[in-house]
């Protein structure tokens, strides 16, 4: 395993702008997080945000809103290539009419300048073995447990 000093704080901070940009609605700057294959997948930047914009007004209308996205359980980095690769898992915690539901899932981190800078993949639905059909420089070393339902919560 990789030892990349301030790479795990880094990472850390990203991910929570990251997932800070997509509860409070600023898509621009959780798009800026996203790996670059994933955006372009979606047919870029502007086609994504207006999918996220369509998703948020979706959930208002089903009476859904973010509550907050936290992560957590950091794994150790993996050198893949000239990439410093590591998984994080990140819990979607979702107000709805009956109380709250979590959902987690596991993000894939991606440097290529040794950790200061990192891209992001959610994995939600997906086998590491989807992620490298459009990734193929992910790691098989990375462990990316199966999805499992959210956990619902009375109020």
């Amino acid at each position: 395993m990789a030892q990349v000093p301030g790479a795990a704080d880094s990472l850390k901070a990203q991910a929570g702008r990251m997932v800070n940009g997509l509860t409070t609605g600023n898509y621009t700057t959780f798009i800026h997080y996203i790996h670059p294959r994933v955006v372009e997948a979606a047919g870029g930047a502007a086609a994504l945000k207006q999918a996220l914009q369509q998703m948020s007004r979706q959930f208002s209308i089903s009476g859904l809103s973010f509550q907050s996205v936290t992560v957590d359980s950091l794994s150790e980095f993996v050198k893949s290539g000239t990439q410093v690769q590591a998984t994080i898992r990140q819990h979607t915690t979702m107000k709805h009419g009956q109380g709250r539901m979590v959902a987690t899932s596991t993000l894939i981190g991606i440097s290529g300048d040794n950790g200061l800078h990192w891209k992001f993949v959610d994995t939600h639905n997906k086998t590491l073995e989807d992620v490298r059909q459009l990734l193929p420089n992910v790691s098989t070393v990375l462990v990316i447990p199966p999805t499992q339902p959210p956990v619902n919560y009375d109020q």
